[in-house]
């Protein structure tokens, strides 16, 4: 789960660099232990999301997201929702996902 309170706008170039500079596989060769790295890689991380598609009746929603963390750090998924009673629940339904 993203901590909200520390989650801001930033430019995706910019901040690709700031994540490859804090990717764990560099800064534990550079001496750090794997869970100052892990943390680090954490705080800079680039989170993206696609635009929400839907189809015609506007009874499902389709989204993408990203969270990269370095070169084997993070993870994304495409989630579908289906408009139950006034309200998107997420399905089960699976459009593939990756994790590193």
């Amino acid at each position: 789960m993203l901590p909200a309170k520390n989650i801001k706008l930033v430019d995706p170039k910019k901040q690709s660099k700031i994540v490859r500079d804090n990717d764990p596989d560099k800064t534990i060769r550079d001496g750090k232990s794997v869970d100052s790295a892990v943390k680090g890689a954490f705080a800079t991380a680039l989170f993206s999301m696609s635009e929400i598609g839907f189809d015609k009746e506007r009874s499902h929603a389709v989204v993408s997201y990203h969270f990269w963390c370095g070169s084997l750090c993070g993870n994304g998924a495409t989630l579908v929702f289906q408009r139950v009673d006034g309200e998107w629940k997420k399905t089960s339904r699976n459009c593939g996902g990756w994790i590193s």
